[in-house]
């Protein structure tokens, strides 16, 4: 029979894990753009927090947010991006 891991407090859930995901941001994003992804990537966890049913392979849960987090900040880029380009467009036709 298995046992479920305890969840430890989100304060040491932090601790254990935000150095790593702020290097892993880091490095993916620079340090102007990771420190608002690591703010946003450890928003979301606590705000899903609550709803873990177990303490097992947090450190992969937390990484996983911080992929997605870099994602969406990719994807919003680019629509800014497309939106910046097609407003230049109609402006010189």
């Amino acid at each position: 029979m298995m046992h479920a891991v305890a969840i430890p407090p989100f304060e040491r859930f932090y601790e254990q894990h935000s150095v790593e995901v702020l290097r892993l941001l880091r490095r993916r994003l620079g340090t102007d753009r990771a420190d608002d992804a690591f703010q946003e990537t450890f928003l979301r966890a606590l705000k899903a927090y609550r709803r873990l049913e177990h303490g097992e392979h947090l450190r992969a849960w937390v990484l996983t947010i911080a992929q997605n987090v870099k994602v969406s900040g990719a994807v919003l880029v680019v629509r800014w991006i497309t939106r910046a380009e097609g407003k230049g467009q109609r402006a010189e036709g």
